[in-house]
């Protein structure tokens, strides 16, 4: 058996029986494809267009299926511009992405932001409470004084 008729054989399985595969399966890969860490935005892009092509999905239909996928900062920026179609939503992810590269501490992955600010609230809590604890424990203090006299 050559590479060749090997080839042409996995070929002819595939375009007999890939039909047959559930499409709420593909469906479901769809919308839980997202751009994760590993992938480059060039990639998802070329497997959002696959998937739905695949599933004869239309403009609209994959310009949600490609937001819906984006890193919650890339899909903020995205959603803000508005995109007509499918072109304008890729260029809109493509610009911020650029944007975002010129930001280093600015994580596109994750709710960072949130993070940050949760945890500059917890300390600011913090240094409120010691003050608290400090005045009210110098207020006792002088109450004691002042009973004494």
């Amino acid at each position: 058996m050559t590479k060749q008729s090997t080839s042409a054989l996995f070929k002819g399985f595939s375009e007999q029986f890939l039909s047959l595969r559930p499409t709420w399966m593909l469906e479901q890969q769809l919308y839980e494809r997202s751009l994760s860490s590993g992938d480059g935005l060039e990639e998802y892009i070329t497997d959002i267009q696959r998937r739905c092509k695949k599933l004869f999905k239309t403009d609209r239909e994959t310009v949600t299926a490609f937001i819906r996928g984006l890193p919650a900062s890339v899909r903020l920026f995205v959603l803000q511009k508005n995109p007509k179609d499918f072109k304008e939503a890729i260029q809109s992810a493509r610009l911020a992405q650029e944007s975002l590269a010129a930001f280093p501490s600015f994580d596109t992955g994750s709710n960072n932001i949130i993070q940050q600010t949760l945890k500059e609230q917890q300390e600011a809590i913090q240094l409120l409470t010691k003050s608290i604890q400090e005045i009210k424990a110098a207020d006792d203090g002088a109450c004691i004084n002042s009973a004494r006299e």
